[in-house]
């Protein structure tokens, strides 16, 4: 049986994706070899 899905069940869903977004993008943005015209672009 599929369980149902609560909003607050997304909202964390989100919050850790964005979260991990966050953290992926400060460590392309650290990186010097990293184009920075795609840095600028994030």
């Amino acid at each position: 049986m599929a369980r149902r899905v609560s909003a607050k069940d997304i909202r964390g869903q989100c919050q850790t994706v964005s979260l991990a977004l966050r953290k992926f993008i400060s460590k392309i943005q650290k990186n010097s070899e990293f184009d920075p015209e795609l840095s600028r672009a994030i």
